[in-house]
């Protein structure tokens, strides 16, 4: 995160408290105003309910926890409660979650969705109860859904793809023996858009293979799925793993195999831990494409209560994503730095 984007993150929370500020201000005057104006006979029908929104996401990692915690700012600055909630890679947690949601009276549920497909019947069920639902993080084959919020999924494999290019053409000579650790079995619209545009940034570089794929979506699956890789297939020497726990096993199987210095990995999404893996003098992970993690939760749960108060929001909203490289490292720096800023 260069100096651009560090001051557009700065910018960007102002405008965030300044709106608010703004409207609270707005609020104020209309109400004195309306004071001095004749009685309304609807006064006590028009104090709003206090709203219950829940917020979903599907994992434990770094990457769900950051998108909770946008999703319970946002929740906070529009004073409504807010309700957690976790799937754990379970369709059926992720439906009974859902059913309970819309039999305990929450009002709009922003949810990371599993599958594009099989998570559509709870979620319709729920939306012709009366909730409105934003998805987050993944598209799903529906209609009825007031707002998408998603990182720009191909973009993050193209971002982490070009650093890669650069590394293999500079420091490797043009070759590559590549390893691709994916998740498509979990979420394959996310997983196969990342390894494309990956693998499009790769194209024509005739001295680069891709030599082995494989699946996991835990650091301990990708830890074992990379450790045999490189077992099975000891010339690769470029690793690209494409979502945060892969990233992270990627990076623990060349350090336990006593390889720093001879494989490299390249990443998507970060965490406290991936930039520091960047800042690491072992030179194993060299760079990834970090999601505005943050940012997207709490986008999701605010167009949810803007679409609760009866506000129009654009139907689908992408955000790109932010580099990080090894080659940059106070921009690393200063990802960090705004990591820690989420928390306080």
């Amino acid at each position: 995160m260069n100096a651009k984007i560090r001051e557009g993150y700065i910018m960007k929370k102002g405008k965030r408290v300044a709106f608010i500020l703004s409207m609270v201000l707005a609020l104020t005057l209309v109400a004195g105003c309306s004071a001095k104006e004749e009685k309304n006979e609807d006064t006590g029908d028009k104090e709003k309910k206090e709203l219950t929104v829940a917020g979903v996401v599907f994992q434990n990692d770094e990457f769900s926890k950051m998108m909770h915690q946008g999703m319970r700012d946002a929740a906070e600055d529009n004073n409504v409660k807010f309700l957690e909630g976790n799937s754990n890679d379970s369709v059926d947690k992720e439906s009974e979650l859902v059913n309970t949601y819309m039999s305990s009276g929450v009002d709009g549920i922003a949810i990371n969705i599993l599958d594009a497909e099989t998570s559509v019947a709870a979620l319709q069920k729920a939306y012709d109860k009366g909730l409105q639902i934003v998805v987050v993080n993944t598209k799903m084959n529906a209609d009825f859904q007031a707002s998408t919020v998603q990182s720009n999924q191909t973009a993050l494999g193209e971002t982490t793809g070009k650093n890669a290019r650069k590394f293999i053409e500079e420091e490797l000579n043009g070759e590559a023996k590549v390893g691709i650790i994916e998740f498509a079995t979990l979420i394959p619209e996310n997983s196969n858009s990342r390894c494309e545009g990956f693998e499009s940034q790769l194209e024509g570089m005739e001295g680069v293979e891709i030599v082995s794929r494989q699946e996991a979506w835990t650091a301990e699956m990708a830890l074992q799925k990379a450790q045999d890789m490189l077992t099975a297939n000891p010339e690769i020497n470029v690793i690209f793993g494409n979502c945060d726990p892969n990233t992270v096993g990627a990076v623990m199987a060349v350090k336990n195999e006593g390889r720093s210095g001879e494989v490299f990995v390249f990443g998507v999404d970060s965490s406290e831990q991936i930039a520091n893996f960047l800042l690491d003098e072992d030179n194993i992970l060299q760079a990834t494409s970090a999601q505005q993690t943050y940012d997207i939760g709490y986008q999701s749960v605010d167009d949810l209560v803007k679409v609760l108060g009866g506000e129009k929001v654009e139907k689908d909203i992408v955000v790109d994503p932010i580099e990080l490289s090894r080659t940059d490292e106070n921009g690393v720096k200063d990802y960090i730095e705004m990591l820690r800023s989420y928390s306080e």
